[in-house]
């Protein structure tokens, strides 16, 4: 469990993987994101816990000109390309869920599917993006539609909603985001208190686990167990590092795990 860094729980940076950030709680950062990734390709991450962060759930950009080895040994121009975002729980990060680079010849074939989105467990759902995604800028010359290229509401890193996340760049087809009105739970969204993650003990308590499971995903080859080594089903997974059939309070006692 990655709590209380400044910039990020988790920071990759510079390659061409492969690599695969899996099974982490990456939570509470006071000025930063949970998983942050610049100039790097080839990397899987999958299977976490990004909650409570003050920046993004999940951050991903190009940044300099460096060059890295790729898989067959040349020196290349680094890319934000051939990336994985799959089976993650990400929920009450202040400035929005996952910030991506816009698509671009350095931005391509990056997959985001199967993830679950929910507001609600902490004060952070009240924040400045409430089930927000952003299309950054730092990608070189972008291939992207005009209309979120030209969004000139939070530029350079335009916000967009998930009706856009998903039909104009193509991400999430399969993901879910929970819906909150006027502090009503609808549709078996989460409601402040529904979960507490504790930094101090290392406990997250999930008041009605059903909400985990409101997204099914399948196994990924290379991520066999969750965080407390349970195996996850080839079908039926739950995303987030933690699986669970519970139906009512679920409580998980994350680090030091025996």
């Amino acid at each position: 469990m990655q709590s209380g860094a400044v910039g990020c729980g988790i920071f990759i940076e510079l390659g061409d993987g492969p690599c695969t950030v899996d099974n982490n709680v990456c939570a509470f950062t006071p000025c930063g994101d949970g998983i942050y990734l610049h100039d790097s390709s080839g990397v899987t991450i999958a299977h976490n816990l990004c909650m409570a962060n003050a920046h993004f759930g999940i951050y991903t950009r190009v940044v300099t000109d460096r060059k890295c080895f790729d898989a067959s040994g040349r020196h290349v121009l680094c890319e934000c390309s051939r990336l994985r975002l799959l089976n993650n729980l990400v929920a009450d990060n202040y400035r929005g869920h996952v910030c991506v680079p816009a698509a671009s010849e350095r931005v391509k074939q990056n997959e985001i599917d199967y993830n679950l989105y929910l507001n609600g467990f902490q004060w952070h759902w009240e924040g400045m993006a409430y089930h927000q995604f952003c299309i950054n800028q730092s990608n070189g010359p972008s291939t992207q539609p005009d209309a979120i290229v030209n969004n000139k509401n939070v530029s350079p890193t335009p916000l967009v909603s998930f009706d856009v996340w998903q039909k104009q760049c193509g991400f999430d087809i399969n993901g879910i985001i929970s819906e909150i009105a006027r502090g009503e739970v609808e549709n078996g969204a989460v409601e402040k208190g529904g979960a507490f993650l504790s930094s101090r003990e290392a406990r997250l308590d999930v008041r009605d686990a059903r909400v985990i499971r409101l997204l099914s995903c399948h196994r990924l080859a290379n991520v066999m167990n969750d965080l407390c080594g349970k195996p996850i089903p080839e079908s039926n997974a739950v995303p987030g590092p933690l699986q669970t059939t519970a139906e009512g309070t679920a409580s998980w006692k994350l680090w030091p795990l025996k």
